[in-house]
């Protein structure tokens, strides 16, 4: 025991550089990592150089002002003036779901960083480390997986073929020889592994406390506190025809859909059959209190008595009811109706393409070309043939006759199309223009104008 605390210490003395206390959230502007005849080096939003293009490759800044760059094969840390915070020495950098505690490798055994400190403080000694994620972390020792806290402290030991932990219930989804069970932070059996396979939806334990399991091609729920209480009898339940298996169980309306020799019903969080299996597919309830259900070859939407508010009549519905209004088809054209059920954009398209996103705009596909259009259907600017949608500042990326520009929420071009790629983020775009300068990318500003002419093999 003292042997492995010496070590321990001795280990962090010797992997650490600098930082007394906590380092500061230094990530203040927008950086770049660009790759540029091979070398990684990180710009600013002007284009000038914040460190040199040096580095074998490289990942971007954490929220903490740390970046993990390869020299000569080994990792190390940099900050944003490119100086070493901890020199490279670490054959493998990890991903880092929670933007802090970066998993490490040194001769052969995995640790962690703690960008916050800039310093080793989890000593490497596993043979394989992930993120963590709410301060918690799975970890893998002699081919069996447990959790550690933020101390590196094993609050599960490594036993497991495979863990998914939840934090917020203290419970964790474990396979043993094939087969699922559940534990408490303690490692305590809470319920003996007898499944064959359990949801992907880890953070439905959070909104709705239960998640699917299956037993013998026969799917059930159970709770969180690793009580079955529906008893693993459909062929589905919990996830729907559109999402497959990232839905979450229960949604809040607090009814899950399941189905049984090709009809849809749904239980609710006693295991009671509430609405008969009766329909011929059917999705999970929205938060309007409707569902969408299909019934003698027809879409219609149902509350949850599994009465229909509105009739089915639909040869086809888009998932989910976005910004309050869905698109439906009819007759072999889109319309769009709002949350009670009302036509009110006629269908008239041939297909539909973004939703309706916060702006009030969507896309759809109309002779051939895409346009965008407003909430009552009216069209916004040209046709164009390939649209996305808007980010946060009004601008989306669009095709025309094989070129990329951007738009703005009126339709108007803010960048012409004469780009062969183009990405938005945030004022700035990313740009390659190869006819002029190859292959290589560059910067412009809002106004479509080079900030950065196409110079860079890869820019992130």
């Amino acid at each position: 025991m003292k042997n492995n605390l010496l070590y321990s210490l001795l280990m962090v003395l010797l992997l650490s550089v600098s930082a007394c206390g906590s380092r500061e959230n230094v990530a203040k502007k927008d950086i770049f990592l660009v790759n540029k005849d091979g070398k990684y080096g990180f710009i600013d939003e002007t284009g000038e150089w914040i460190v040199q293009p040096r580095f074998e490759f490289a990942h971007g800044f954490t929220k903490d002002g740390l970046a993990p760059v390869r020299v000569d094969g080994k990792w190390g840390f940099i900050d944003e003036k490119g100086m070493w915070i901890i020199p490279p020495q670490f054959s493998d950098v990890g991903d880092s779901f929670d933007g802090s505690m970066i998993p490490v490798q040194f001769n052969g055994k995995y640790g962690y960083v703690d960008a916050r400190k800039g310093k080793v403080t989890i000593p490497p000694q596993f043979d394989r480390a992930f993120g963590f994620e709410s301060s918690y972390a799975t970890v893998k020792v002699d081919g069996k997986v447990g959790i550690i806290d933020l101390f590196g402290e094993m609050i599960v030991k490594p036993q497991f073929d495979c863990v998914n932990f939840h934090p917020e219930t203290g419970l964790a989804i474990v396979e043993v020889n094939g087969k699922w069970g559940v534990v408490d932070r303690a490692g305590n059996m809470v319920l003996e592994p007898q499944f064959d396979d359990r949801s992907y939806c880890y953070g439905c334990w959070m909104e709705s406390g239960m998640f699917a399991v299956s037993k013998d091609g026969k799917w059930g729920v159970v709770d969180k506190e690793g009580k079955i209480i529906v008893k693993p009898q459909y062929d589905m339940v919990g996830f729907d025809l559109y999402q497959d298996k990232e839905n979450h169980p229960f949604p809040k309306i607090g009814l899950a859909v399941v189905s049984l020799d090709g009809k849809y019903g749904y239980v609710d969080k006693k295991g009671n059959l509430a609405i008969d299996l009766q329909f011929e597919y059917a999705t999970a309830f929205y938060e309007n209190g409707l569902a969408a259900a299909k019934s003698n070859g027809k879409w219609g939407y149902i509350n949850k008595k599994g009465e229909w508010v509105v009739q089915p009549q639909f040869e086809a519905i888009e998932y989910y009811n976005f910004n309050g209004l869905t698109a439906v088809k009819i007759n072999g054209k889109w319309g769009y109706i709002n949350e009670k059920g009302k036509m009110v954009i006629q269908p008239q398209f041939d297909s539909f393409g973004c939703h309706f996103d916060e702006q009030g705009i969507a896309s759809v596909n109309l002779d051939g070309k895409s346009v965008y259009i407003d909430r009552k259907g009216t069209i916004i600017g040209q046709p164009f043939d390939i649209t996305n949608g808007f980010n946060k500042n009004g601008m989306a990326k669009v095709e025309l006759n094989g070129k990329w520009g951007v738009v703005d929420t009126k339709g108007d071009f803010l960048v012409n199309p004469i780009f062969d790629d183009i990405i938005t983020y945030k004022n700035v775009f990313f740009v390659r223009e190869k006819e002029k300068y190859g292959d290589k990318w560059g910067i412009l500003d809002k106004k479509g104008n080079y900030i950065v002419t196409p110079q860079f093999d890869d820019l992130y």
